[in-house]
């Protein structure tokens, strides 16, 4: 089972967040979770912290406050030329909807199928496209248990369902269909 660490900064966060928008629905996680599975280490600083839609960009104006590197959906380029660079950042993103979570003491994270999801399909993990997302897959799908169903509703709900499925069958045809059918 997929359990990532919770560093104290996150629970700081995670308490701020609460504390503040007690009956909102995020996340928050890191970027450089992906190392585990990479080939290449990336120097990571980014906290991402996926928000309700509606709810977003207050989530952003209060981590403002006290933060000093808080960026609200970046585009591409904010994340090549300046974001990437810096130590410590935090992306506010907004949260697609059903995506899957997880609780790990008290704090809503990301599960392994929307790690992986989000690293194929996101303009903030573009370092791991080619060989290395392939490598990402097949690494994830070697140490973790990956529920394909979790996954590939997340992946609809982002529009790469069948790129992604196509991924998986290439790197690993038999995992794929052992864990569909349960064996």
């Amino acid at each position: 089972m997929y359990s990532p660490e919770i560093s104290t900064k996150i629970f700081r966060l995670n308490k701020s967040i609460k504390k503040r928008f007690p009956f909102i629905t995020f996340c928050i996680w890191r970027q450089a979770w992906i190392n585990e599975f990479s080939q290449h280490i990336a120097s990571i600083g980014i906290l991402i912290i996926d928000v309700e839609r509606d709810i977003a960009e207050s989530v952003y104006n209060h981590l403002r406050e006290a933060n000093s590197a808080v960026f609200y959906k970046p585009g591409k380029e904010l994340l090549q030329d300046y974001i990437i660079g810096l130590d410590y950042s935090l992306l506010i993103r907004p949260l697609v909807s059903e995506a899957p979570l997880q609780e790990i003491r008290g704090v809503k994270t990301v599960t392994i199928e929307k790690l992986l999801v989000d690293a194929y399909c996101d303009s903030e993990f573009e370092f791991l496209h080619g060989m290395e997302i392939e490598h990402v897959f097949d690494s994830a799908f070697s140490r973790y248990s990956v529920n394909i169903s979790k996954l590939q509703r997340y992946a609809d709900r982002k529009k790469r369902k069948t790129e992604i499925l196509d991924l998986i069958e290439s790197l690993t045809p038999n995992k794929l269909q052992e864990k569909s059918t349960g064996l």
